[in-house]
Formats: C-alpha cells, sequence, structure tokens
C-alpha cells in the first residue's frame, strides 16, 4: 500500500508541476508577446505621425 501511494502521490505532484509550468509559460509568453506588439504599435503610430507632420509642414 505504501508503494502504491507514493506512487500515486508522485505521479500527481509531477502532473500538478507540469501543469503549473505550463501556464506559467503560457502567461511569460503572452506577456512577452504583449509588449513586444505595444512598442511595434508605438513606433509604427511615431513613423506615421512623422510622415503626417513633414507633409503638414
Amino acid at each position: 500500500q505504501q508503494v502504491a501511494q507514493q506512487e500515486t502521490q508522485r505521479s500527481a505532484q509531477q502532473v500538478a508541476q507540469q501543469e503549473t509550468q505550463q501556464s506559467a509559460q503560457q502567461v511569460a509568453q503572452q506577456e512577452t508577446q504583449r509588449s513586444a506588439q505595444q512598442v511595434v504599435q508605438q513606433e509604427t503610430q511615431r513613423s506615421a505621425q512623422q510622415v503626417a507632420q513633414q507633409e503638414t509642414q
């Protein structure tokens, strides 16, 4: 029984760890993608504004 319990606990812990790691990775990826998108958007807007200003002047 002890062996069976230990193995059950081990596999349960492994599953829990894997799921925790996966969700943590997903969060990290989403945040990285978000910040990268924001930087790209800001740069795109900036260059578009500069072009518009130059043409206006």
